[in-house]
């Protein structure tokens, strides 16, 4: 008698658990194409190329020869400051350094020289006859920079100033630096 109704209740179990188990699976889509930033794209925003020092982030971009932490939004640099910045466009770009040749060191070195590098590559050497205030611009050619990957900046002063006090070497004080158009 138990085996009576034990078979048709475990075929109406395993026929359950079938129809069940049917279910029609959500249709498959690709992933949307991927496209780098157009070149005459006017919707980039300018700060993603300039770094002010007075940015909380300024730090997380410094290499070398930068000293954190940031005073006031400047910085005294070392001999040789190397920042990475992204660049998000490489056509029609100029390489601006907003910075001051302090006085105090420039009475010691007198004349300096700056070499500024872009990815390792020279783009110019500037002679700075007095101290004070400095803007640095200069188209870099679009070879030089590759789309959506960071760019090392690296300027070199040809006379840090040596402290009498630590014997550290300083090269100038940073405001801004960055890529515009």
């Amino acid at each position: 008698m138990v085996r009576r109704y034990l078979l048709p209740r475990l075929f109406a179990l395993a026929l359950l658990l079938i129809l069940c188990s049917c279910e029609r699976l959500p249709e498959e889509y690709p992933p949307p194409e991927q496209h780098p930033p157009s070149q005459e794209s006017a919707s980039v925003p300018p700060e993603w190329m300039f770094l002010d020092m007075a940015d909380a982030d300024a730090p997380s971009h410094f290499v070398k020869d930068l000293q954190a932490p940031v005073n006031d939004g400047w910085v005294f640099t070392g001999p040789s400051p190397t920042l990475k910045i992204l660049a998000v466009l490489t056509k029609d770009l100029k390489l601006r350094v907003e910075f001051t040749l302090w006085e105090v060191a420039f009475r010691d070195t007198g004349p300096v020289q700056l070499e500024f590098r872009v990815n390792g590559i020279p783009l110019a050497n500037v002679r700075y006859d007095s101290p004070g205030p400095k803007i640095f611009e200069q188209p870099i050619p679009p070879e030089n920079l590759a789309v959506g990957e960071e760019s090392t900046v690296s300027i070199t002063i040809d006379k840090p100033w040596v402290s009498p006090r630590n014997h550290l070497q300083y090269g100038f004080i940073l405001q801004r630096i960055g890529f515009v158009r």
